[in-house]
């Protein structure tokens, strides 16, 4: 069988186990994708697809009715954070969807702004990306609520939820009450072992989980199936839970040694979303922060502009990997940014 019609076992099987263990969720039936942006795609398709199997009825509050009795769909919407995850926003407008974009701020998005009609809401709770803000229990209750309230579809991408620092863990939205029928769990591979696996999982909703095996038999988007029972047979295992274990301290020794060098160098410079996840933002609210990052490839560090994730709401700053930072280059690495904003000034 092909992968995308019989997708790996042994893999699925480990992941409900991994999810349960990490994420606290239980009973996990997951779908395999060969990424996170398949799988959003795959979810946002099904819900335009839901949404335009229901223009035959005249009183439906999907549409606009038709002189002959029929509907027109209206336009899927998506709500999402800015700056975010570029690729969910890119999916969604190769679409068709209408995005809307709201600013994001350190307890996550705000379901009030989301307004009163059914539509999809793109999160990164566990570690928003770029910024790194964790999504407060307040607002991870409000928004599960109002996708409930609205028959909404909220679709939770938690691309490296397995690491965080000195912080109790959040519940997943998925696990919270009224989740069950209207949130959508997509995970990743890529921050926790490696990116060339291209392994991805997502769990939807019961309603959505036949069109989304039909997306993915049509589009053939599902994994290698090498790769897939690779990664379930190192979960399987227990390798996985070692490896997360160790890489979790290396991380964490690179994520303390890199904000210390920056508050030591830097002093007066804001440094963000540092609880969590494999990368933190330094706010640059008085540079242009492309030039800040030509200057500092020109230095040798790679970097990436927090203007670069925005797209309509700026806001300047650097976003910082440090999974690859090695602890003798910490110190370096601030002292070229340093150096880099004093030639700025």
């Amino acid at each position: 069988m092909n992968p995308w019609e019989e997708p790996s076992p042994m893999l699925r099987a480990a992941l409900a186990g991994h999810l349960r263990r990490h994420r606290g969720i239980a009973d996990a039936d997951p779908l395999l994708f060969d990424s996170s942006r398949s799988a959003i795609a795959a979810l946002c398709a099904a819900v335009v697809a839901t949404r335009d199997g229901d223009r035959g009825d005249a009183r439906s509050d999907n549409g606009a009715a038709h002189r002959d009795g029929r509907t027109r769909a209206r336009t899927v919407t998506l709500h999402a954070e800015d700056p975010g995850y570029r690729g969910a926003l890119l999916v969604a407008r190769d679409l068709g969807l209408d995005v809307r974009l709201h600013p994001a701020d350190p307890d996550g998005l705000d379901a009030r702004a989301c307004g009163a009609e059914a539509a999809i809401a793109f999160t990164t709770p566990a570690h928003q990306y770029p910024l790194g803000h964790r999504m407060s229990v307040e607002r991870r209750v409000a928004l599960v609520e109002w996708a409930r309230r609205t028959g909404s579809l909220v679709i939770e991408d938690d691309y490296d939820g397995e690491y965080r620092y000195g912080v109790a863990p959040l519940p997943a939205l998925v696990t919270l009450p009224g989740a069950d029928e209207h949130v959508a769990y997509v995970g990743t591979s890529s921050k926790s072992v490696a990116p060339d696996l291209r392994v991805a999982w997502c769990l939807p909703p019961a309603a959505l989980r036949r069109p989304l095996e039909r997306w993915l038999a049509v589009h053939r988007r599902g994994p290698s199936a090498l790769p897939a029972d690779a990664l379930g047979e190192f979960i399987g295992s227990g390798a996985m839970d070692r490896h997360l274990a160790r890489s979790a301290r290396v991380y964490s020794d690179r994520r303390e040694r890199l904000v210390t060098a920056l508050v030591e160098e830097c002093p007066g410079l804001e440094v963000i979303g540092v609880e969590a996840g494999l990368h933190l933002v330094v706010l640059l609210p008085r540079h242009d922060d492309e030039d800040v990052v030509r200057a500092l490839d020109v230095a040798g560090w790679r970097t990436r502009s927090l203007t670069s994730q925005c797209a309509g709401h700026r806001v300047s700053g650097l976003v910082l990997s440090y999974a690859r930072l090695v602890s003798r280059d910490a110190r370096a690495f601030a002292v070229a940014l340093r150096d880099v904003l004093a030639g700025a000034s």
